[in-house]
């Protein structure tokens, strides 16, 4: 084995030199996320840093001088966060944040009171807000689309806006565990690498890291490899993404890749460098440890040797080594050779051939699906088909769910006749779960109703006519006054979320949405409370203009 795992050479290859950024917390880093860690649809794209005592509340920190660029305050994604750029040329994000500092506070809060609106996306020029390095910016929380009080902290390329692995930056570790490999998958591949069949195995621990399987024997003539592992660090019972993965054959490197850096406009590439069929089947994620001809992801080496030839009576020698950062790694050894007996090709179901290279268009009767170039990432064997249905339309059966796109498809479909009245409430649904059904919003073009589709499923054309659901949780004599708003459909595509506007006697006010919980809070000013009656006025609306109002006198 020609690479090298010793730890000092790894650090000093890695991280970025000139750079002196301190720690956004104050407290040991922990993490509870790796860069490049697979996540649903995207790879991980900074850190996830534990609070010092699994609640909110940490002070959080600029690691550098420089200027806040951008505020977001948002009901998903980063909820509450801050973006500073700095003289380096490179943007810290810290997101999830419990609150901003006193000074980004009221500098936010005029903007909200300025736009009436909670949610805000705010950007500032070169020195409009300058920041010193360590000064406080917030509070370590939850917000946005978070499930624990942590920092998501992440570095990017100012000018590009790629995110670089933060760990490169210096910031200490403490971390000796290596990761740890739980299943191996082989799979039988054809002359044009699609996959016949496959098999998982579980690999046994030898000691001191490294891990063996028996020796295989698998009826094809050429296989790859997929991996399961994570990195526990020190805490045990972490499930963090590995920093770098390496297949050996023979003895020599065949296929590489590592976490340094990666896009946003490439970020949905994860789909196709797991085995997302394995994924929608049990929720578990491999790395593949060879390449699909539709995954352009730049960070891979040497792939044209990671499919491996197989031999009835010359054994081929298997290493696959997973690394974290710190240079812990482990590794799995084994034989494999070809089998007396091969597969037999299974017979596919379908009635229309795509190619991952270029465009395609399918018209079926009264529908039509446009599939834009690379949005597939190996040619697709698709089945179509449709069933009666209560809805408007019979339901259309597009493809299977365990086949990821990396474009939204265009759906677009002419139903025999839809009420006038309904027409405005008409919208797409994806309807594979009756009890789960999903909206996709949707547009009248001519007598053809169009949608963006982001996966394949079962879709037909409904209608919702069902407005939100306001539920008071609170009375309205505390410090806060809070609702839950739900709505019949979940949303999904290009289907907006609920939509809400409150006044207090007449005066826009300010409820934070935490959609996670379908929760708004309103934290009732000093103000308020003058002895006299209010009247409080909540309307919420849904993605195709159903809206419930919720109206309120109270005394304080």
């Amino acid at each position: 084995m020609r690479r090298k795992f010793f730890i000092l050479a790894i650090l000093a290859l890695q991280i970025v030199s000139g750079q002196e950024f301190i720690s956004p917390v104050a407290h040991e880093i922990r993490l509870a996320g790796t860069f490049g860690e697979l996540r649903s649809n995207h790879f991980h794209m900074g850190i996830d840093i534990k609070s010092s005592n699994r609640s909110s509340g940490d002070p959080i920190f600029a690691v550098e001088k420089g200027h806040i660029s951008r505020v977001l305050v948002s009901r998903s994604g980063f909820g509450n966060a801050v973006y500073i750029d700095h003289p380096s040329g490179h943007t810290t994000i810290y997101g999830h944040l419990r609150n901003f500092s006193v000074k980004l506070d009221s500098l936010v809060s005029s903007i909200q009171e300025k736009r009436q609106s909670f949610e805000i996306n705010e950007q500032f020029s070169v020195g409009e807000i300058p920041i010193i390095k360590g000064e406080q910016i917030g509070n370590m929380g939850n917000s946005g689309s978070s499930y624990g009080p942590h920092l998501h902290f992440e570095i990017r390329d100012t000018k590009t806006e790629v995110p670089i692995n933060p760990i490169r930056f210096g910031f200490k570790l403490s971390d000796k565990t290596a990761p740890i490999i739980k299943n191996i998958k082989i799979y039988s591949l054809d002359d044009q690498y699609r996959e016949i069949d496959s098999k998982t195995v579980s690999p046994t621990t030898i000691g001191n890291n490294a891990y063996r399987l028996s020796d295989q024997e698998i009826p094809a003539w050429r296989v790859g490899f997929g991996i399961q592992t994570y990195d526990p660090m020190n805490s045990g019972y972490n499930k963090n993404g590995i920093y770098e993965m390496t297949l050996s054959v023979d003895g020599e490197e065949s296929y590489h890749f590592k976490f340094d850096s990666i896009s946003y406009t490439n970020t949905r590439y994860l789909n196709a460098h797991i085995d997302y069929k394995h994924y929608k089947n049990t929720r578990a994620r491999f790395h593949r440890c060879f390449k699909l001809k539709g995954n352009h992801l730049p960070m891979y080496e040497k792939e044209d040797k990671s499919i491996v030839e197989l031999y009835q009576n010359k054994p081929r020698e298997i290493e696959i080594h997973a690394v974290d950062f710190e240079g812990n790694h482990s590794k799995v050894a084994f034989k494999i050779k070809r089998d007396t007996s091969m597969y037999g090709v299974k017979p596919k179901v379908f009635n229309y051939h795509l190619s991952y290279k270029e465009p395609n268009v399918i018209q079926q009767n009264e529908i039509e699906i446009y599939f834009p170039d690379s949005c597939l990432y190996e040619d697709l064997f698709l089945y179509i088909n449709k069933s009666e249905s209560e809805y408007l339309t019979d339901v259309y059966h597009l493809g299977s769910d365990e086949v990821p796109l990396h474009k939204p498809i265009t759906f677009s479909l002419k139903p025999d006749s839809v009420p006038e009245n309904l027409k405005n409430k008409a919208c797409i649904i994806e309807c594979s779960e009756p009890g789960r059904i999903k909206t996709y919003g949707g547009r009248w073009e001519g007598n053809s109703f169009v949608c963006t589709l982001y996966e394949f499923g079962n879709y037909a054309l409904f209608y919702d006519t069902l407005a939100p659901q306001i539920t008071p949780l609170t009375s309205f004599t505390g410090s806060k006054i809070q609702f839950r708003i739900e709505d019949n459909y979940s949303d999904s595509g290009t289907a907006k979320g609920l939509q809400y506007f409150a006044t207090i006697d007449g005066q826009w006010a300010k409820f934070e949405y935490d959609l996670k919980r379908n929760l708004l809070t309103y934290k009732v000013p000093p103000s308020l409370s003058n002895g006299t009656e209010h009247i409080m006025i909540l309307k919420v609306s849904d993605d195709r203009g159903n809206t419930t109002e919720f109206s309120k006198k109270f005394f304080r």
